[in-house]
């Protein structure tokens, strides 16, 4: 019984990953699609086009690989190269995510950097 809910978990932890890896590498995508026919850009759309240019393959990557059929030990995702990819890509979402929104005025990008100053502090005391 105990075996069994630790693989309970192990793929609930799985299926929160896939979910977080293909859902910011759609924002990825969009972004990039969206941002490639400016004309002009300025820096924190550079910024942003590069961090998800960085960010889509390591995402993907990480996301297939943890996927129930690849047959990877628990400890070799938390430790190996497919969860280094996964946290460079998620590390690099972020910083995209904030430098369009800093695109969109200092502001904005104010309120983001707090909010998820926050948000990180709060994630890390739970």
């Amino acid at each position: 019984m105990n075996d069994e809910l630790k693989n309970k978990d192990e793929r609930h932890e799985r299926d929160i990953g896939r979910i977080i890896s293909f859902g910011l590498s759609a924002i990825g995508l969009a972004t990039i699609l969206s941002v490639i026919s400016v004309e002009t850009l300025d820096i924190f759309l550079k910024i942003g086009l590069y961090c998800f240019c960085l960010s889509v393959p390591c995402l993907i990557c990480s996301g297939l690989a943890i996927h129930p059929s690849a047959k990877l030990e628990p400890e070799s995702l938390k430790r190996g190269l497919i969860f280094k990819l996964y946290v460079i890509g998620v590390i690099a979402s972020a910083i995209g995510v904030g430098a369009i929104v800093f695109h969109f005025g200092w502001s904005f990008g104010v309120i983001f950097l707090s909010a998820s100053i926050v948000a990180v502090i709060a994630g890390a005391r739970s």
